[in-house]
């Protein structure tokens, strides 16, 4: 079903067609614009069950709208996935799941990305790759300086979105050390 973005109301479709469209962007997907939202197809069994047995992608943005749309996609897509709304809820979730791979954007409130990422380090998570998702264009730059895998630029690409995924993502993730649970926020 639709659901509701912004304060202007927009709404967000997510259809899953037969063949990927190569000019899939997120702006596609506002319905508002009146445009269909085509999205990727399903994958097959095979490419679903490949894509289970890693850990799961944990998504980190402050944007409701991008968080679920981007949550969904994945999960369409066969990953399992994790959601935070921002830094403390991040890390949170890191006692839930050991990520395959962090989507982190780094302009959010209570933890920002960078400092995120820093607590990820010092928790002993610093095997687990991060790839920086931001609209800023010091997207590249701070990508180097948290020492992410790379970057992902909004608006969203859907197809670069899951090559990146694809590239990225590690078997599996398992903590080097981790923090007693009385020392975590």
């Amino acid at each position: 079903m639709p659901s509701a973005i912004g304060e202007d109301r927009s709404v967000v479709e997510i259809y899953v067609p037969r063949e990927a469209r190569p000019s899939v962007r997120w702006a596609d997907l506002r319905v508002d614009q009146g445009r269909a939202a085509p999205a990727i197809g399903r994958p097959s069994a095979a490419d679903a069950s490949d894509r289970t047995n890693g850990g799961s992608i944990l998504v980190v943005d402050d944007d409701i709208a991008i968080l679920d749309v981007v949550s969904e996609f994945l999960d369409v897509m066969g990953f399992k996935v994790e959601s935070a709304a921002n830094g403390i809820e991040a890390l949170r979730a890191l006692e839930r799941c050991h990520p395959s791979l962090i989507l982190l954007d780094m302009q959010m409130p209570v933890l920002d990305g960078r400092a995120f990422a820093e607590a990820l380090r010092d928790r002993g998570y610093g095997e687990i790759p991060i790839l920086v998702v931001t609209a800023s264009e010091t997207a590249k730059r701070w990508a180097k300086e948290i020492g992410a895998a790379g970057y992902i630029p909004k608006p969203l690409d859907l197809l670069d979105l899951l090559a990146a995924v694809e590239e990225f993502r590690v078997e599996s993730a398992p903590p080097t050390t981790k923090t007693p649970p009385s020392a975590r926020p």
